[in-house]
C-alpha cells in the first residue's frame, strides 16, 4: 500500500480530533473549520467508497472524544459501572449510529466532484440528513459555532441548519481550492 493511500485516512484520524475541540470548548469553533477543510481537501472524491469510508471514520472519531461523557451517563442510567462492558458497547453502538450522516456527507462530497460538479448538493444534503436522521445526542454543526457571532447571526433566519449549511459550504468551498490531487 502506498503512502498517498493512507494519508487520506490518517488525516481523517486527525482531524476527527482536531473536530472535536469546538464541541468541547466554545472558544474553540476555530478548529471545526481547520479540521473540515483539511479533511475535505484530503478525502479521496475519485472513490465514493474511499470517501465514504474516510468521512466517516473522521465523524466516528469526532463524536467519539466530542461525547467522552457518555460512557459514564449510560452507566449511571444503567445502574453499571463505567468499566462494565454494557455501557461500552451502546456507547459504541451510539456512536457508529450518529455517525452514518458523515458517511453520506463522504459520499455526496465524491458524488458531486465526479458527477455535478456544483459545490451546494453536499451541505444540501448534509442538511436534510441534520434535520431528519433519528439522532441520540441533538448536535448540529451549529453547536460548534456558539462563540463565532457573525455566523450565528444566520440563524434568525434559518436556524441551526442554514448555519451549519453555511459552514459547510465555505469548508467545501475552501477545501476545494486545497484539494490534493492523487492522481499523479
Amino acid at each position: 500500500m502506498k503512502l498517498a493511500q493512507v494519508v487520506p485516512t490518517i488525516v481523517a484520524l486527525g482531524a476527527g480530533i482536531a473536530m472535536s475541540i469546538s464541541w468541547l470548548h466554545e472558544a474553540w469553533f476555530g478548529a471545526i473549520w481547520a479540521a473540515m477543510v483539511l479533511h475535505m481537501s484530503f478525502v479521496n472524491r475519485d472513490s465514493r467508497v474511499a470517501a465514504t469510508v474516510q468521512t466517516w471514520l473522521f465523524g466516528t472519531i469526532a463524536l467519539c472524544f466530542s461525547f467522552y461523557w457518555a460512557v459514564e451517563t449510560l452507566a449511571y442510567t444503567l445502574d453499571m459501572e463505567r468499566s462494565d462492558l454494557v455501557p461500552q458497547l451502546v456507547f459504541v453502538g451510539l456512536i457508529l449510529w450518529e455517525s452514518i450522516p458523515f458517511a453520506c456527507l463522504g459520499w455526496l462530497v465524491a458524488k458531486q466532484h465526479q458527477t455535478f460538479r456544483i459545490l451546494w448538493l453536499a451541505p444540501l444534503g448534509w442538511i436534510v440528513l441534520e434535520r431528519f436522521w433519528p439522532k441520540v445526542f441533538p448536535w448540529s454543526f451549529a453547536h460548534s459555532q456558539t462563540a463565532f457571532l457573525e455566523i450565528l447571526q444566520v440563524g434568525e433566519l434559518g436556524g441551526v441548519y442554514l448555519v451549519s449549511a453555511i459552514f459547510l459550504y465555505a469548508c467545501l468551498g475552501v477545501a476545494s481550492q486545497f484539494r490534493v490531487d492523487r492522481r499523479q
